[in-house]
């Protein structure tokens, strides 16, 4: 029996994995962190439980072949229960709040009642967000091992849907919301994620959630991976925790195996680096290996990452509706200003807050500046590093509580994040939480297979090898990779 030697046991590591043992390999998983599940994770604060990765989830829709995807690997199931939220998000503005309600029409009537000039570009954004709810990631094998006839359905499928890929792709929502005659309406485009992503990625994201087909698994993260890692052990497959992977061993055109931190060597007959694209690159092995389309990606995309502060409310918050967005006092986070936060509720996980009290979460979107910035104050002064995060997450109380009066004075501070503790935890480029940022320039790139140019016997399995990332293209990506190996 061939053995695959897995680095990383987040959710492509663990997919992976699970895929491995399907298709008849042995497989272990190796894992630098005390627990399996990399960026999709939570932990314990004073009796709270923050949630860092899932707002919300692509393929909870039981019809689509993600659903089929989480449900092959224990994400999701029929004994699952979901959360499904009745409101995208909500942006306040000038005394006034516009809404992207799960009912289209809904936010159609409210939005060309706040933006009357505006009604052609709501209708067309509402006819849009139509027709991108018929686009559904294919995860059944790689576009590259599919047969023509699969491909073909495959185009039939999407057909209603590229035009607006391609139109929509190709605009920043900066320039999208500049559009709109309201002011409110211009800022509302531009709220719920960087003004530098496409409109595209808004609209996709809107689409998915209109669809039922970007739900929340109760329990989030924690219960998701644990899930997974079920799954996988069930399998018989093998994870090792606080086992970080020093390099893999390669000789000639072959990696023989992996060695580890503590010096301890592990054969293989395949490799999988399921971590972050910057480590197997810049530690694992020599870079020379890095495939020349993730290098010019590298140097010509961005990537973002959070600041993230956490806090525990003596209030269940009921009234905080998934994510509102909102004026706050003007407030330096790293290099950034920023005049307006998110903030978002979870009210619906009662298990996360003892009776009667509620998590608040607040992200504040970082750059690579704000990320060197944190990671100086870091290395030249601790304590200034500490300091800064705090005074930061007491401004932030205050604009909250500006927002919310009624839990003013009931506030506290549970935890806050930077992009560099995202780094030093994960090993995540820059801090970033998913891939490169899904510009209208992003669109030109390719995507990446996962093959590794000159090894015969190592593949990639990582959120890195498209844009813009995140859980659904880690799951993908590690089943692509053991189907490679297999060549399924």
């Amino acid at each position: 029996m061939s053995k695959i030697v897995i680095v990383g046991g987040g959710i492509a590591g663990l997919t992976a994995g699970i895929f491995a043992q399907k298709y008849g390999f042995e497989s272990e998983i190796f894992e630098k962190n005390a627990n399996a599940g990399g960026e999709c994770t939570g932990w314990s604060r004073n009796g709270f439980h923050i949630d860092n990765c899932i707002h919300w989830l692509t393929g909870t829709k039981k019809s689509t072949e993600l659903y089929t995807l989480w449900k092959e690997i224990g994400a999701l199931g029929d004994d699952v229960e979901m959360v499904e939220f009745d409101r995208f998000y909500t942006s306040f503005f000038d005394e006034k709040k516009a809404v992207l309600w799960r009912d289209k029409e809904r936010t159609r009537k409210e939005l060309r009642k706040l933006g009357r000039s505006d009604g052609k570009a709501i209708d067309e954004f509402i006819k849009t967000v139509t027709a991108l709810e018929k686009l559904e990631m294919p995860v059944e094998k790689p576009f590259d091992m599919m047969s023509a006839m699969e491909k073909m359905k495959l185009g039939i499928a999407m057909f209603g849907a590229l035009k607006y890929v391609k139109k929509y792709g190709k605009v920043s929502l900066k320039e999208y919301a500049g559009k709109f005659q309201s002011p409110l309406l211009r800022q509302f485009f531009q709220d719920y994620m960087d003004s530098s992503f496409n409109a595209l990625s808004l609209m996709t994201s809107y689409a998915s959630f209109t669809a039922g087909n970007g739900n929340v698994p109760k329990g989030g993260s924690v219960e998701m991976v644990k899930r997974i890692a079920e799954k996988y052990q069930s399998l018989g497959g093998v994870i090792h925790t606080k086992s970080a992977v020093e390099k893999v061993e390669i000789d000639g055109t072959k990696a023989t195996g992996i060695t580890l931190a503590d010096g301890k060597t592990i054969k293989a007959d395949y490799v999988i680096c399921a971590c972050d694209t910057s480590v197997t690159f810049h530690k694992l092995m020599d870079r020379k290996y890095m495939p020349k389309q993730l290098e010019k990606n590298y140097e010509k995309l961005k990537v973002q990452s959070a600041f993230q502060a956490s806090f525990s409310v003596d209030d269940e918050c009921a009234f905080i509706h998934n994510t509102e967005v909102f004026p706050c006092r003007e407030i330096t986070i790293g290099k950034s200003i920023f005049e307006r936060m998110s903030v978002k509720s979870y009210w619906y996980e009662p298990k996360f807050s003892p009776v009667g009290k509620a998590v608040l979460q607040v992200h504040f979107t970082q750059t690579e500046d704000d990320y060197e910035y944190w990671k100086n104050l870091y290395e030249t002064d601790k304590n200034a590093y500490k300091k800064k995060k705090l005074e930061i997450a007491e401004e932030i109380i205050l604009s909250i509580s500006a927002q919310y009066q009624q839990i003013n004075g009931k506030i506290e501070v549970l935890d806050v994040l930077t992009p560099y503790t995202y780094n030093q935890w994960t090993g995540a480029y820059k801090g970033s939480y998913m891939s490169f940022v899904m510009s209208p320039k992003a669109m030109e790139q390719k995507n990446l297979t996962g093959i590794i140019d000159g090894l015969e016997n190592v593949v990639l399995a990582s959120q890195w090898q498209e844009i813009p990332g995140g859980l659904p293209y880690a799951a993908a990506a590690g089943k692509f990779a053991v189907q490679r190996i297999a060549k399924i």
